[in-house]
C-alpha cells in the first residue's frame, strides 16, 4: 500500500475501553459502537488508533499504523477492518511474513466476532509435497490453527456430499442458541456462481461449521442435497395427425423450450421418433428431427418437420416421440424430462354408429336401422359388413344378439357409407330398455389400426 497518512499511537495512561464513554480526556472522538462488538477490548491508545484508521479509510485508501513491538499492531488492524465494514460482510486480505501468518490467523479468530479465515499457503504451481496448497480454511481449535480446508457456515457447491477443498461458498445464516432438543429452520438465498460448469453438484450445509461448539459427535454436521446446473430442454407443445399410412409423409410440429430458471442452451436438435410405446428406447426408430437454435432461459422455438412413416410399418396404434437434445449434446439440469408422446395410428380404421331407426321396436317386429360406417384413417378400406346387435348396455360384449347387419362398400381413407338394413327384434324379448349397437366389421375380417372403437350404441325401448 501507499502511504496517505500515518497514525502514531500516543501513551496515554487510560484504562480498557468501555461502551459509550469518551477514550480518556485526551480523545475527541467517542467509541464506534463497533469497537464494542470486538472479542477484545483495545486500551484506548489502541481504540484511538483503531477509529483514525478507519476514519482514513473513509477519505482514502491507504493508512498507516507505525508502532513499537508489542502495542497491538495486530489488534489494531483487525478492529479498524472491523469498524470500517459498517456491520456489513466483507473480505480483508492480510500479507504478513511467513512466521506470523499462524499469529495473525489466531489473533483474527480471538478480535473479530464470526470471523472465517483462509490461508493462502502455496502461490506457486506445484510446492512441497508434504506442506499445505491452495487455498485453507483454517479454524482455532484450543489455541491452536487447525487447516481443514474450504467450508461454509451452511452452503457450498460441491461435486460430492464431502466439504473439501474446491467446494464454493454460497452463503450462511447465524443461530442465536439452541435448548437440548431444540431446532432452528430458516431459509437462505444464495447465488450460483456465474461461471459455474453445467454438470451435477451438491448444495452441503453444515452445522456449527466454525466449530465454536463443542459437540459429543462432530461427524453427523452436514447433509447434502443433489442438484444440476445447466439448461433444461423440453418439448412443450407437440402436435401431429391421428393416422398415417406405412410409407406416407405427415407434418409434425413442435415448440422445444429452455425452461425457466435454467442457464442459456446452446443450438441442439430435437429428433423424432416411431415407437409402440410412450417410453424412448433403442428399439425406436428415428423419422426426422430439426435444428433448434440457441436459447437463453425461458425462451423456446417453434416449427414443423415432415416426417416418413417406414413403408414396412404393419398396421397398428403407435407413438410419435419427440426428443429434446436429441444428440445428448447438452450437459442439462434435468436429463429425463425431453420427451413428449402423441398416438398415431398407421392403417384403415372402421367406425360404425346407429343414426336412427324406423318402425316400433316390439317384440318380433323387423325394423329398419340406418347406420354411418366411416373411416377416419389416411388408409382406404376394402368392402367390409356391419352388424347390429341388441344390447342390455352401451357396449358389446358375448351376451349380445346379432339381430342384422349390412354390407358396406370400399371406403377411401376420410370416407364413410351411410345406409340402411333390416333388423329383426327377437321373438322372446322382454320388453323393456335396450341398445342397438352398430358393430363396425362385425366379423373382423380387416386388420384396424384400432379394434376399439368399432361399435357404438343407440337407445330404444321395446314393447310388447
Amino acid at each position: 500500500m501507499t502511504v496517505a497518512a500515518n497514525v502514531t499511537l500516543p501513551k496515554l495512561p487510560c484504562g480498557p475501553v468501555t461502551i459509550a464513554t469518551k477514550i480518556c480526556p485526551a480523545a475527541e472522538d467517542e467509541v464506534s459502537g463497533r469497537i464494542e462488538k470486538l472479542l477484545r477490548s483495545p486500551f484506548p491508545a489502541q481504540a484511538i488508533a483503531i477509529m483514525g484508521v478507519a476514519k482514513r479509510w473513509q477519505q482514502a485508501k491507504t493508512a498507516n499504523v507505525v508502532a513499537e513491538c508489542g502495542t497491538g499492531k495486530t489488534l489494531i488492524s483487525l478492529g479498524a477492518i472491523h469498524v470500517h465494514s459498517g456491520g456489513q460482510p466483507y473480505t480483508s486480505l492480510a500479507m504478513v511474513p511467513p512466521h506470523l501468518v499462524e499469529k495473525w490467523a489466531r489473533e483474527a479468530f480471538l478480535t473479530i466476532p464470526g470471523i472465517r479465515v483462509f490461508l493462502i499457503d502455496d502461490m506457486r504451481n506445484g510446492g512441497d509435497e508434504k506442506s499445505s496448497h491452495g487455498i485453507n480454511e483454517v479454524r482455532l481449535k484450543h489455541r491452536t490453527i487447525v487447516r481443514e480446508g474450504l467450508h461454509t457456515n451452511l452452503s457450498d457447491l460441491s461435486s460430492d456430499t464431502s466439504i473439501g477443498a474446491g467446494d464454493v461458498l454460497l452463503g450462511g445464516r447465524s443461530l442465536a442458541g439452541l435448548a437440548p432438543g431444540g431446532s432452528s429452520a430458516g431459509a437462505t438465498n444464495v447465488t450460483i456462481p456465474a461461471g459455474t460448469a453445467n454438470g451435477s453438484y451438491f448444495i452441503v450445509a453444515r452445522a456449527d461449521d466454525l466449530n465454536q461448539a463443542f459437540e459429543s459427535n462432530e461427524g453427523n454436521n452436514t447433509r447434502a442435497l443433489a442438484i444440476r446446473i445447466g439448461p433444461d430442454l423440453r418439448v412443450s407443445s407437440l402436435t401431429a395427425p391421428t393416422y398415417a399410412a406405412a410409407g406416407g409423409t405427415i407434418s409434425i410440429s413442435d415448440t422445444t423450450a429452455n425452461l425457466s430458471a435454467s442457464n442459456p442452451a446452446a443450438a441442439s436438435t430435437t429428433r423424432f421418433f416411431l415407437s409402440t410405446n410412450t417410453t424412448l428406447d433403442a428399439a425406436d426408430v428415428v423419422i426426422g428431427s430439426r435444428t433448434v437454435p440457441a436459447l437463453a432461459s425461458g425462451a423456446s422455438s417453434a416449427g414443423a418437420t415432415p416426417v416418413t412413416i417406414p413403408a414396412a410399418t404393419a398396421t397398428g396404434t403407435y407413438y410419435i416421440l419427440a426428443k429434446a437434445d436429441g444428440a445428448n449434446v447438452l450437459a442439462e439440469k434435468n436429463e429425463t424430462n425431453n420427451v413428449s408422446a402423441r398416438i398415431l395410428r398407421v392403417g384403415p380404421d372402421l367406425v360404425a354408429a346407429v343414426r336412427g331407426i324406423a318402425g316400433t321396436p316390439t317384440v318380433g317386429a323387423t325394423i329398419s336401422v340406418q347406420d354411418l360406417t366411416s373411416d377416419p384413417s389416411a388408409v382406404a378400406t376394402p368392402q367390409s359388413t356391419t352388424g347390429y346387435y341388441l344390447s342390455t348396455d352401451n357396449h358389446l360384449d358375448a351376451g349380445d344378439i346379432l339381430i342384422g347387419h349390412r354390407m358396406v362398400p370400399a371406403l377411401a381413407g376420410g370416407g364413410s357409407s351411410l345406409a340402411s338394413a333390416q333388423a329383426v327384434i327377437p321373438a322372446g324379448t322382454v320388453p323393456g330398455a335396450y341398445y342397438i349397437l352398430a358393430v363396425a366389421d362385425y366379423p373382423k375380417v380387416i386388420v384396424e389400426s384400432n379394434e376399439s372403437n368399432n361399435a357404438n350404441g343407440f337407445p330404444i325401448t321395446v314393447v310388447p
